[in-house]
């Protein structure tokens, strides 16, 4: 095996217009909001086939925990190809962490 066969593949993370939208609806109310999205971005990009898929669809979903001024999000992207996965729509959520999702620590 190669040297570039043992580094782990990294896309670019892209961010759809109806995230955008949607973020910059969330973003006032965290503080921490950047912080959050760099996080996840680099979870996606370094590890997109590691998130659950949802029946049916083309979308993967991710979920963060709660820390101080950072609410809970759950966000739905695509694995478009070798190169790139694109955040396609952001949410907040409400209520207790659910402890048999998988979420970005």
């Amino acid at each position: 095996m190669s040297t570039g066969d043992s580094q782990q593949r990294r896309r670019d993370v892209r961010r759809s217009a109806l995230f955008q939208t949607q973020a910059m609806l969330i973003q006032p109310h965290a503080a921490r909001f950047e912080q959050q999205i760099s996080s996840l971005e680099f979870a996606v990009g370094r590890a997109a086939e590691l998130w659950p898929s949802i029946p049916n669809t083309s979308l993967r979903v991710i979920k963060t925990d709660p820390f101080p001024g950072a609410p809970r999000l759950r966000v739905y992207f695509t694995i478009d190809d070798d190169l790139y996965c694109t955040l396609q729509q952001i949410e907040q959520l409400e209520g207790p962490v659910d402890p048999d999702d998988i979420h970005l620590g």
